[in-house]
């Protein structure tokens, strides 16, 4: 089931770096989560991104900015491309019989 960590409204970058321990988060743990998903605002975002991809680095993790003022944390190994395969596979359709669009990166 989803679980949700609250973080205070308006905490700044290195507030939110504070609140969330990354050892935990990408240690053991991981397997059990798919996403961390952050909200604020864009100045924020870039700012958080930039520290968190500092802090990923040869981590089993990728940052992943969807809109201006979202960011998403997941495992390296998942992508839209490799939810689409699993979903196709799975009712036996082929790639070439499907068409997919994205909005973010």
């Amino acid at each position: 089931a989803a679980q949700a960590v609250p973080v205070a409204v308006g905490a700044s970058a290195a507030e939110l770096m504070e609140a969330i321990d990354l050892a935990r988060v990408l240690g053991q743990d991981v397997a059990n989560a798919n996403k961390l998903l952050v909200l604020s605002s864009e100045s924020e975002v870039d700012a958080l991104r930039t520290a968190l991809d500092e802090a990923l680095e040869g981590k089993p993790a990728r940052v992943v900015k969807a809109l201006s003022w979202t960011l998403e944390v997941l495992p390296a190994s998942t992508s839209k491309a490799a939810g689409l395969k699993r979903l196709l596979d799975a009712l036996g359709i082929r790639p070439g019989h499907c068409m997919a669009v994205g909005d973010g990166e």
